[in-house]
């Protein structure tokens, strides 16, 4: 299946110690490394907005249950899209440690797409999306190697100023408890 293929792109990047003939002939085994499987479990509608943003590497997700909306971003002109702000991340080694940069203003339209169970999507590195999870959405999310340091994010502007949506709260990336890690 083509949708299959884009998972098996991000685990080529990231194949590593391989062995043929691994017990039987033909069969061969490479260690997964330098990437990452996520689960993501989203047990609510999702009502925030997620600031537009891209990655610091390509990854490709597969729908296990539920629904999801992968809204991707593409510039274009001022009649048919809406001003931004283009900022830098550069990051430092942990989720949500960074330094933002504000580089551009251009102008964006989006396109969303709509997944379920058993769906298959994939962005580059270089691609801008925002995302929306329904209710009891399980997602596999393949991460690939890092490509860079650095993503970026899009923000309103609005009268000449950009309204900061991207923001790191409190409640952010909190730890699980090993009562409700399972």
């Amino acid at each position: 299946m083509e949708r299959l293929s884009k998972i098996e792109e991000i685990l080529q990047q990231t194949k590593i110690n391989g062995l043929q003939n691994y017990v039987i002939p033909g069969l061969s085994s490479h260690l997964i490394q330098n990437g990452k499987v996520r689960l993501f479990e989203n047990e609510r509608t999702h009502q925030e907005p997620i600031t537009p943003h891209s990655h610091r590497f390509d990854f490709a997700c597969l729908v296990l249950s539920g629904e999801v909306c992968n809204i991707e971003w593409r510039e274009t002109t001022e009649d048919e899209g809406d001003l931004f702000a283009i900022s830098e991340l550069s990051y430092f080694g942990e989720i949500g440690e960074h330094a933002k940069n504000t580089i551009e203003h251009s102008f964006w339209y989006n396109k969303p797409k709509f997944y379920e169970a058993g769906d298959i999507y994939f962005m580059r590195s270089t691609e801008i999306h925002s995302i929306q999870f329904g209710r009891n959405t399980k997602v596999l999310f393949f991460e690939g190697v890092d490509k860079s340091n650095k993503s970026v994010i899009l923000e309103p502007v609005v009268g000449g100023k950009v309204i900061p949506t991207y923001q790191k709260l409190d409640y952010m990336f909190q730890p699980l408890s090993p009562a409700t890690a399972d």
